[in-house]
Formats: structure tokens, sequence, C-alpha cells
């Protein structure tokens, strides 16, 4: 009896060791599960994080030999991809596979239209949950001299994606900085560059409105960003929407901290040029005022003229004296205007073309009978300064002398 439970004992714990055994080894089955290079490889995002020659030394991310393949990577499952530089500006997007057996790896890289813009495929060298590299090579037909390109997995989260139109959409920019072709800061001021200085505010609607550094009204109209981001279009318009001019720049630089497009002084000559670099800015938009509106929008003195030579010509001459004195335009489009010594000069209405071109005055007597009616040609009008051209011969354009107003707190005569 004592054998047979000494029997029954044995059998009993042989039986629990087995159980135990394959269970232990079910568990083991369950956990190890296999997958495709493709399934690593989007398993999580990948981050550069260092880069070695062909002698197994390290390079740095920022060497010309590797920069261009460093970065964020996220490969998502269906097959496609986005890509960040390690400042999160955008770097590429398209389409990716691996190759079954895990040693390549192939990346189409489109536009925003879905157009192919080229495809790599690099070799692979390692491909874990831990660690993708893969290999390239400078000169394709030496394969002594190599990189490999080391990522590790990244709790980095995506960046927004943005379109090069949402990009220069998302924030106002400030003209900051001005580069020559030979790396050189340009003054602001300089007459190459000055012209495309200021404020710009583009709207996600496809709008635009522009302003000089002194809040002058500069331009307004239409934008486009080409799709790639290479290319930003402006349509100039005038007050009454007729295009004044279309401007296409390449851009450089195109990222949430930086905007710079490139101009030729020769469009013949693509080795001179300038890159003209905004920055965002919080300047809040100036209130938008027409060219009517700026006439209007203080009293104006005379307080110089300047001849076809550009030598300043003395107030009294016989050419302009009867063009000097203190002006008052009314935003209900009247004006009455005074001579330096308070005299009554003349009244009447005034208009200014929607362009700001040229501006209008009917002279008028106390009857309101119109007495003559003279045009002339705007040749600046800002806050701060109001000048128009004369021609003491019609017919020829080449004599003319700019009288130049700036504004006055001088009161009205009575």
């Amino acid at each position: 009896m004592r054998n047979f439970k000494n029997s029954i004992s044995t059998l009993l714990l042989l039986f629990v060791s087995v159980l135990f055994y394959n269970c232990s080894n079910d568990d083991n089955s369950s956990a190890a599960v296999t997958l495709t290079p493709s399934e690593v490889l989007a398993s999580t995002p990948w981050e550069t994080t260092n880069a070695k020659n062909n002698n197994g030394e390290d390079v740095p991310l920022n060497n010309e030999n590797v920069i261009n393949f460093v970065g964020f990577a996220y490969f998502n499952i269906d097959g496609t991809f986005v890509m960040f530089n390690l400042d999160d500006s955008p770097k590429m997007q398209g389409d990716w596979s691996v190759s079954p057996d895990g040693k390549t790896r192939t990346i189409t890289a489109k536009n925003d239209a879905g157009e192919t813009l080229f495809t790599r495929v690099v070799d692979i060298t390692v491909l874990t949950k831990d660690e993708f590299t893969y290999r390239i090579y400078p000169n394709e037909s030496d394969k002594s001299v190599y990189y490999d390109i080391i990522h590790t997995p990244t709790n980095h989260p995506i960046p927004e994606v943005l379109t090069p139109s949402q990009i220069l959409a998302s924030t106002p920019w400030e003209t900051t900085n001005a580069l020559n072709n030979l790396g050189e800061n340009v003054d602001l001021s300089d007459a190459n560059v000055n012209n495309f200085v200021g404020f710009a505010y583009f709207n996600i609607d496809g709008t635009f409105v522009m302003f000089n550094l002194d809040d002058s009204p500069k331009m307004q109209g239409d934008w486009s960003v080409s799709p790639d981001g290479k290319t930003r279009t402006i349509v100039a318009k005038n007050d009454a929407g007729e295009t004044l001019f279309t401007r296409v720049v390449d851009i450089t630089v195109l990222t949430k901290d930086e905007f710079t497009y490139r101009i030729y002084p020769n469009e013949s000559d693509k080795s001179v040029y300038y890159d003209i670099v905004h920055t965002p800015t919080n300047h809040p938009i100036p209130a938008p005022l027409t060219p009517s509106q700026i006439l209007a929008s203080t009293p104006w003195e005379t307080t110089n003229a300047v001849n076809n030579l550009g030598e300043n010509v003395d107030l009294e001459d016989a050419n302009v004296i009867n063009f000097v004195g203190f002006a008052y335009f009314n935003i209900d489009g009247t004006f009455v205007m005074f001579n330096l010594d308070d005299s009554p000069k003349m009244q009447g209405d005034w208009t200014v073309s929607p362009d700001g071109k040229t501006r209008t005055i009917v002279a008028k007597n106390d009857a309101g009978e119109t007495l003559f009616t003279r045009v002339v040609d705007i040749t600046v009008l800002t806050k701060d300064e109001f000048t128009y051209r004369i021609y003491p011969n019609e017919a020829d354009k080449s004599v003319y002398y700019d009288i130049v107003h700036t504004p006055t707190n001088h009161a009205m005569p009575n």
C-alpha cells in the first residue's frame, strides 16, 4: 500500500512538472513575435543620433557628407513617410518600402501635389527595434568610401506638418537683414534692397498687404507659394483691384523662423544677387490707408523743391512759387490752401487716383464756380512726405520740378 502511494505521488509530481514545462514553453512561444523588416522600421519614430565613416570613426552630424541625411523620420505602416530636420523644419515626404530580406530601403520623395521629386535606395546594415542604420556612398562607383547613418528610436512628437503656403501665412514677417552674394550684410537702406524692405502680412486666403518700416503703405494684392516651396509670387494691385505688376522670387529659406528670398539686380547675371531675410514679428498690422486717406491724414507744408538735376530750388523761384504754401485736404473731398504768410491761396475739391499716382484739384471761387482743374503726378505719398511733379512745358517731360511737402502742425488760418 505504501509503495502504491509512493508511486502515485511520483506520477503526480512528474505530471505537474511536465505541465509546468509545457506552460512555460507556451509563454515563450507567445512572447517571441517575429516582425518583418517593414514592420520593424514602422514600429517607432527614428532620430539620427550618430554617423560613422568607413574607418569606423564618428562623424559630426553637420558634416557636409552626412548632413542631408540627418533628422527625424516617421515611417507609417501604410507605406508613407514624413521627415523633419532636427530643428523640426520639414525635410521631405513621400512613399517608402523595405525589401523582404531587410537589406535595402527605398524612399520616393514627393511634393505637396504628389509629384515625384526623386527616388533613393540605400543599403541597410542594421535593422532592429533598437537601431536602424543605412549606408551611403559619396561616389557610387567607389564602395570603399562610405558613411553609415545611425538612427535610434525616439519619443520626439511628430512636428505639425505645414505646407509652404501655410508656413508663410503662419506669422507676420519683418525684413531684418539682407546679404549679398559674398555673404556680406547689406544695409537695409541700400538702393539695391530698400524696395524689398518692410512688414509683410500674408493671409491664408491668398491676399497680402505690405508696409514700409515706418508703417506707410507699400503694396497689396494676391500671393502664392509653389507647392515645392521654391518660389513666391505676388500680384500687386491698386485699390480698384487692377494689377500693377507681378513678381516671382526664388525662396532660399522658408521655415517657421525665417523667410528669405533672392533678388537679382540683373536677371541675366545670376552670380550677383541679394538675399532678403525676414523673421517673424509681433508688429501689429498698421491700419491700411488708401492714398486719399494718407493725403487727408495731416495738413501739409511745402518745405522744399527739387529740379530734374536733383538740385534744391529756392521756394521763391518763379518756376515753383505758385505751388508753395499750406494745404488742408479734408476727407470729404474739399480743400483749402494758404500761402506761407497765411494769405488765402485757393479752395475747391480734390481727389487722388486709386493707385496714388496722380492728384487732381478743382479750384473754385466762393460761389462754387470752377476756376481751373489741375492734375499732377505724385512721386511720393506717405505719412511723412507728399511730393508731386510739375512741368514748365508739358511737351517736354525732361524738365521738371518736384514740389516737396511734409506734415505740419501749422494751425489753419482763419
